[in-house]
């Protein structure tokens, strides 16, 4: 029997059930489960753990089919840090509010840096003046309590810093 690409992470290949042990058969289960929800959208280790607890008993062997999945490439932080940045800064947040968001799922405080600040797409002084103009329009506030809450709202959005500047720049 040939061994498929697919089949190359699996504990046990063969198609005969009673040549498998029951863990190796739970193994593929959840590595398959696993499979399935990255490929709809990547995770974080931790998130992906989670979903598997509540699916499977057994935390020694989702332990070892996360450490399989992330030997094979299959579940990268790295690339689900780079993907939660771009849809959360697409969807009007800065980064303050995704830093945390992020650390709040797992994610090492230095692999967060390393992307959030690096991508040449992203420039969080445009977005948060994108943000401001979608809620309040293109009119400057006519009073400083006007202002006052246009920065309140970035800050809520996290672009702290952001704010920050706009207020030094006026």
């Amino acid at each position: 029997m040939t061994e498929r690409s697919s089949d190359r992470w699996r504990v046990c290949t063969t198609h005969d059930a009673s040549e498998c042990s029951e863990k190796d058969v739970i193994l593929n289960s959840i590595k398959t489960k696993a499979l399935d929800l990255l490929a709809r959208r990547e995770h974080s280790r931790q998130e992906l753990r989670r979903k598997l607890q509540r699916r499977f008993d057994d935390l020694d062997l989702i332990e070892i089919a996360l450490n399989q999945l992330s030997e094979s490439d299959y579940l990268s932080e790295s690339r689900f840090v780079e993907a939660y940045i771009r849809f959360r800064a697409n969807k009007g947040f800065g980064p303050a509010h995704i830093r945390q968001s992020l650390l709040q799922r797992g994610i090492n405080r230095d692999l967060i840096e390393q992307f959030l600040f690096s991508s040449p797409d992203i420039d969080w002084r445009e977005r948060a003046h994108d943000v401001q103009v979608k809620k309040y329009g293109k009119k400057p506030p006519a009073t400083f309590a006007a202002h006052m809450k246009q920065i309140q709202f970035l800050r809520y959005r996290g672009f702290e810093n952001v704010a920050r500047i706009q207020q030094e720049e006026e």
